[in-house]
């Protein structure tokens, strides 16, 4: 069956978002659209991910526990993995590898509790790579059953383009485009992304970004098993 989805949304946690993207507005936001799989995704951070079980039992989506990692090679990865120990295990090992530089917005970067309230902002900031190499992430993300995306390949700075980094096909499950015109030169760049599927997010730091049902996985059921098996068909 067709699940509409958005897996990359930011919420306050994230250094760059608007002050509205709290939890239970992402989760009703998405819900007005009619996702049907949906993912918050944090710059390096996987804390909120209880909350965000807790909210999950009063909707009916595929929830996938995930973030955006800065790896040490300055580019950025989306993860997701299936439940939350998984999502608590993997922000063990990134926690002690953030650089602690100060929160440059200290208003920023808020921890929420289930009505939004703001009870903490995270010190640090969360936007500063980690010392984590792309391959390593990605062994460790697989080693706890989840999958690795290499995010908007073809923006500047932050995607892989350009950057001339040696990749391996096994570290990656899909990547996701922003501009699908943009193609050629990422093939051209990196011949082995040809093969991977493509997938299309928000990368959403407003509600009103946050995508329509436009864009489809064909899945068995709504479980991350049926996710992971739409990525490898």
């Amino acid at each position: 069956m067709k699940q509409s989805y958005d897996l990359h949304i930011h919420s306050v946690l994230s250094p760059c978002s608007d002050r509205l993207m709290t939890p239970n507005n992402i989760f009703n936001m998405a819900m007005l659209k009619k996702l049907d799989v949906i993912a918050i995704t944090d710059h390096n951070a996987l804390f909120q991910a209880p909350l965000y079980r807790t909210l999950q039992e009063s909707f009916d989506y595929l929830f996938l526990y995930g973030a955006e990692i800065t790896v040490l090679e300055g580019f950025h990865v989306l993860v997701y993995v299936e439940n939350v120990q998984a999502a608590l295990a993997l922000q063990e090992v990134i926690a002690p590898l953030l650089i602690h530089t100060p929160a440059r917005h200290r208003e920023l970067q808020s921890i929420c509790n289930i009505i939004d309230d703001e009870v903490a902002t995270y010190p640090y900031d969360l936007h500063q790579p980690i010392a984590l190499s792309f391959h390593k992430l990605s062994h460790i993300v697989h080693c706890l059953g989840g999958v690795v995306v290499l995010a908007h390949v073809d923006r500047n700075q932050c995607g892989i383009i350009h950057k001339g980094i040696l990749l391996e096909h096994r570290d990656i499950d899909a990547i996701e485009v922003k501009d699908m015109n943009n193609l050629l030169v990422i093939y051209e760049e990196y011949p082995l992304l040809g093969s991977l599927p493509i997938l299309r997010n928000s990368d959403a730091h407003a509600l009103q970004n946050i995508h329509e049902a436009c864009y489809t996985l064909e899945l068995e059921d709504k479980t991350f098993a049926s996710f992971k098996k739409a990525l490898k068909s």
